[in-house]
């Protein structure tokens, strides 16, 4: 899938270049103590973790991608949403993510942007019926709008 929108960032933002990466939680977030607050009525995390120039930014897209350079293909080695590892996460400017980012923190953003998820998902276990029936609950559990699509692919 591609985006129907392009980003017209201004330069006052610090996403005004197509090949810069920002990370996109706050400063100082605590993002296990975020997670453990739970979930509002929107389905979103209680405490807003995201930068604003980056909720500003990925509104303009209908689909935000997510490319995970390190995921295991194991269900239960991937990474959750109270990992650190989160916080490796970087926003490039043009819709797309460069992960380890926890998939509970994909679908919180894309949520809040009202966008399609892409998820780019390991090969290996990955393929296997208890990987795709494991992220098809989870997904339903992070109760994503109706009208969202979560697109796979393998990589």
């Amino acid at each position: 899938p591609e985006t129907s929108s392009t980003s017209n960032v201004s330069n006052n933002d610090n996403l005004s270049g197509e090949n810069i990466s920002v990370p996109p939680f706050r400063e100082n977030v605590d993002i296990a103590q975020v997670w453990q607050q739970g979930l509002n009525s929107q389905g979103v995390t209680r405490q807003n973790p995201w930068k604003q120039e980056i909720l500003d930014n990925v509104e303009k897209y209908d689909v935000l991608q997510f490319v995970d350079t390190t995921a295991d293909p194991n269900w239960d080695n991937r990474i959750k949403p109270t990992d650190s590892r989160n916080l490796q996460a970087k926003f490039l400017s043009n819709g797309t993510f460069a992960t380890p980012l926890a998939y509970e923190w994909m679908f919180d953003l894309c949520k809040r942007a009202k966008a399609d998820c892409w998820i780019s998902i390991p090969v290996g276990d990955s393929r296997s019926g208890e990987y795709w029936k494991n992220l098809t609950e989870l997904a339903k559990e992070q109760n994503l709008n109706p009208n969202q699509k979560v697109w796979v692919r393998y990589r």
